[in-house]
């Protein structure tokens, strides 16, 4: 939970006040930039510029909330909220549990795709047409199912080729490899 210091006596007691301002807006022949608050709060005073000899300049309170020192009186601005090293830590562990847990439904949600996406490819009904099948992987090669009892290798270095061979020679004698 942040606290709020007061610049001026230190005292972190503070309360919500209300305070009248001057709210000033104007137009002319140049630039015109209306100003809201004083320059111990939030807002900045920023003068009324103009080049033309008619310039329109309106003012009117303003009731506005403001927090100030209750010892001094002082106006406490957004450079006065100060967080405790425990407040940074929670605030640091809610943000990584939130991305922990982003990360994990992400991961689930690929994880059950990647489930149904086998579970489609091993359920071939006898009347659906052949689906080609990874059946090995030695390295970079891959040996494939590509017809109902012929297997072809892909990729990798001869070496690779041929443990993929031997694997689908020991586990598959039916199938043919060309």
């Amino acid at each position: 939970m942040p606290n709020w210091k007061c610049p001026k006596c230190g005292s972190k007691a503070t309360y919500v006040g209300t305070e009248l301002q001057q709210k000033v807006s104007g137009s002319g022949g140049g630039p015109s930039v209306g100003i809201i608050g004083n320059e111990l709060g939030d807002f900045g005073i920023t003068p009324m510029m103009g080049i033309s000899s008619k310039i329109n300049v309106r003012s009117e309170t303003v009731e506005v909330s403001v927090r100030k020192c209750k010892k001094c009186d002082t106006l406490i601005g957004a450079k006065d909220k100060h967080y405790a090293l425990i407040d940074s830590i929670k605030a640091e562990r809610r943000e990584f549990d939130r991305a922990a847990k982003k990360e994990l439904a992400s991961i689930k949600a690929a994880a059950t795709k990647n489930k149904t996406k086998q579970q489609n490819a091993s359920s071939t009904d006898e009347t659906e047409k052949f689906q080609v099948k990874n059946i090995c992987k030695c390295g970079m090669a891959v040996a494939q199912l590509v017809s109902e009892n012929k297997v072809m290798i892909f990729g990798g270095s001869s070496e690779e080729k041929e443990a993929a061979r031997q694997w689908v020679e020991e586990n598959h004698p039916e199938y043919e490899i060309t």
